[in-house]
């Protein structure tokens, strides 16, 4: 049995989406009236919507105006960059510490399959990003999915998030 999503989970999915693609782009204004217009959905839903996002600091309330997405800026660049070393870091030595051969052939996998791959640049259309950016990111899993952390894990997933809006801008 599969559990239907509701308009608001399915609203927070694609507003997640278009603001980590930057199809929202940073610093734009969030108003509700257009938004509502935008993803055809009602003010209370979006409200919900906005609030979970800005929980996730992916928009930033805005006094007397509503929301806007989160700017990116060299300080929170650093500082994400800072964390995930850190949180990575320690899934990393738990990883090793507990390390078996599926972990390795996890890594030696995903490390061929990043190599095998272009660094991006100006130049490359959309899916060389693409494929380049599933493949650092599976490269960076398998590095810690020896990690025996669930919550790690989770702030791995939000920091990755983050960093990927730095990476496509």
């Amino acid at each position: 049995m599969t559990l239907r999503q509701s308009k608001s989970d399915i609203l927070f999915d694609r507003l997640r989406h278009d603001i980590l693609s930057l199809d929202l782009p940073p610093g734009m204004a969030l108003r509700l009236p257009a938004l509502s217009e935008r993803y055809s959905i009602g003010l209370t839903p979006l409200r919900e919507c906005l609030n979970r996002l800005a929980a996730e600091q992916l928009v930033v309330p805005e006094h007397n105006k509503g929301f806007c997405v989160t700017p990116l800026t060299r300080a929170d660049l650093l500082d994400l960059e800072r964390s995930r070393d850190a949180i990575e870091g320690a899934m990393l030595a738990h990883s090793v510490s507990h390390a078996d051969d599926a972990w390795e052939a996890g890594v030696i996998g995903a490390y061929h399959h990043l190599s095998q791959t272009p660094v991006p640049s100006v130049i490359h259309n959309d899916e060389a990003l693409a494929q380049w950016t599933r493949r650092h990111l599976a490269f960076h899993q398998a590095l810690v999915a020896g990690a025996r952390s669930d919550w790690m894990a989770r702030f791995a997933g939000q920091l990755q998030d983050q960093l990927g809006r730095y990476h496509r801008f």
